[in-house]
């Protein structure tokens, strides 16, 4: 009943012209459940890894009920970001398998000495009837192992009732201590492992910036609409989607979504940079920047009136001032900004470019336009401004071009031009 109910809203929200199988909720069961025939995932194993995708399915499967098997301070735990395509040569990786196996097996025996079997059986087999059924999202998504915690609950149940079975109650009391004590030193293991982890460390200290970011971001926000580009997700703490819930109850306008809604009617837009200026909102933060749209635009044109005359007149006006560039297209379409734009600024003195890059004699700033576009006043225009690097520059060169899926590169345009003095 309310999954029907989120189907007519969802429904109702497009208008009524989104077909069915188009649906936001219709297309993640579609993408958990790998039923659609054209999915990567089912292809993928047999591709990358050489083995079929059943075995390939099972194998992490099991390998992460025994990582959940096994407490943290055992030396035997291995966690699951390492298990990889070569677990056979491992012997960690195939330890974890044959554990997980071995728990399932032994939470299977150990029904028999337990009341409720069925209630037990079906904590048992939960986890299974979770991950096969949803397939498309287990085996790409590790956190999904949790619904196997039913495993060794059964399983070290029906070895508490065993021992207890013995009339061993000195060692069944003594087995509780141990637990307790197993469980602390594993919690002071894992945040022992994290502070000696510098992923780990430096992946937090982006989390938490990200979150002190968007504490700042929210309440200017708060009832107007918020551009995201979906390019720029390493600003997002590395998920796109997590944007979601940091400004949850906003407008949020997707960049893949501008036909349907002209990003010309945001409020606002987020950047990973920080670019000076009146347009930039959140001076203070760290890793999220939030920008005015319309002043953003109007500083971008503010530098094209003071540029004068377009330095490249088709396809894309290029203007430049002051050590920026503003690339403007009127009556733009969706394909115009597809392809990669090149931009080699040429230095008038070569040794302030970056060491790694003075052979060349330019310095590669190519760009894609979803990174640094931001829509005009009006709808269809298509502007990007950006600023280069400090040092003192002779010539531009710009263009756009293309990479084949077979490594061949097709340039589109390119032209160069020279930068007087200002």
């Amino acid at each position: 009943m309310l999954l029907a109910f989120n189907l007519g809203n969802e429904y109702r929200a497009a208008g009524g012209e989104t077909p069915f199988s188009e649906l936001p909720t219709v297309r993640s069961a579609l993408y958990r459940t790998a039923i659609k025939p054209d999915t990567p995932r089912l292809i993928a194993s047999e591709q990358k890894y050489g083995i079929p995708y059943w075995a390939l399915f099972f194998r992490e499967q099991f390998a992460a009920i025994g990582i959940m098997s096994v407490p943290f301070a055992l030396p035997a735990y291995q966690s699951i970001a390492n298990l990889d395509a070569s677990w056979a040569r491992s012997l960690h990786e195939r330890q974890t398998f044959y554990t997980g196996i071995a728990a399932l097996g032994g939470a299977v025996l150990g029904l028999g000495l337990m009341r409720h079997r069925r209630l037990l059986a079906a904590l048992l087999l939960a986890g299974f009837c979770w991950s096969v059924a949803l397939h498309g999202s287990s085996i790409v998504h590790d956190f999904e192992a949790l619904f196997y915690i039913g495993i060794p609950l059964v399983g070290f149940t029906a070895a508490l009732l065993w021992v207890r079975s013995l009339s061993r109650e000195r060692l069944l009391a003594a087995l509780g201590c141990a637990a307790v004590l197993l469980l602390v030193f594993s919690g002071f293991q894992m945040k022992r492992f994290d502070a000696a982890d510098p992923a780990a460390v430096s992946a937090a200290q982006l989390n938490q910036e990200v979150m002190d970011d968007f504490r700042r971001i929210r309440p200017i926000t708060a009832g107007k609409s918020v551009l995201i580009h979906s390019s720029q997700a390493e600003i997002f703490g590395s998920k796109r989607s997590i944007v979601y819930y940091y400004l949850a109850g906003h407008i949020l306008v997707r960049d893949y979504e501008k036909e349907r809604q002209p990003r010309s009617r945001v409020d606002f837009f987020l950047m990973g940079e920080r670019e000076p200026g009146p347009a930039l909102l959140t001076p203070d933060n760290r890793r999220v920047f939030l920008y005015d749209r319309a002043l953003y635009d109007a500083e971008a044109d503010r530098l094209i009136e003071l540029a004068g005359a377009s330095a490249v007149r088709s396809p894309f006006q290029v203007y430049y001032h002051d050590n920026a560039l503003v690339y403007v297209k009127e009556g733009c379409a969706h394909g115009d900004t597809e392809a990669k734009f090149m931009l080699h600024p040429i230095p008038a003195d070569v040794s302030d470019l970056p060491e790694w890059t003075r052979e060349r004699g330019f310095h590669n700033l190519d760009f894609a336009f979803a990174d640094q576009s931001v829509v005009g006043a009006a709808a269809g225009r298509c502007l990007a401004l950006i600023r280069l690097p400090g040092y003192a520059v002779s010539d531009i060169r710009t263009g756009q071009f293309l990479i084949h899926p077979g490594g061949d590169f097709e340039t589109l345009w390119e032209e160069t031009f020279a930068v007087a003095a200002e």
